[in-house]
């Protein structure tokens, strides 16, 4: 068992370290005050299922430094799929971007999502990767692409959930 799990490590951080670092565009790549009002402010809720089974969000994406120092313009601050975006400057952010912050916090492979993978899962004549937002099929022609809207709020009425499938 314990030569199981080496080898599953080792494999792991070799998959990991030959991807290159997650680097942030630069109106991702900042640290957004928590005492000016953002521009954009939106809540949307993300859950991603592979074969079935939930995929955790972690909390704490888009979050560095000693005591959450720097907070990006995108985060979780726990690991519920509720996605914060809080930013300063008024320009359409993606699902991509969301995908870009998490690869830059947890590392590369969580940078990936398109319509044919999502992190190490690749979509093949036995698996495919779907998603939903509200209940309906992506109206988007790339999932990567889908823009998140100014002031998704499940709680003001303005719900935008999207649901990511691997099976």
């Amino acid at each position: 068992m314990i030569i199981v799990v080496v080898v599953v490590l080792a494999y792991s951080i070799s998959y990991n370290s030959s991807l290159p670092p997650v680097v942030l565009p630069n109106y991702l790549n900042q640290c957004i005050s928590l005492t000016e009002p953002p521009v954009y402010v939106s809540l949307p809720t993300i859950q991603i299922f592979v074969r079935g089974r939930a995929f955790p969000i972690p909390a704490n994406i888009g979050v560095s430094g000693p005591v959450g120092s720097c907070i990006r313009p995108i985060n979780t601050r726990a690991n519920t799929g509720l996605i914060h975006i809080n930013a300063l400057e008024n320009r359409d952010y993606t699902v991509r971007d969301f995908f870009l912050v998490w690869g830059a916090t947890y590392g590369p492979t969580y940078a990936i999502f398109s319509r044919s993978q999502i992190f190490t899962y690749k979509a093949d004549a036995d698996h495919n990767i779907t998603m939903t937002v509200n209940g309906y099929p992506d109206p988007y022609p790339a999932y990567e692409d889908t823009p998140f809207p100014h002031n998704a709020n499940d709680t003001a009425g303005i719900p935008f959930n999207i649901i990511i499938s691997y099976g």
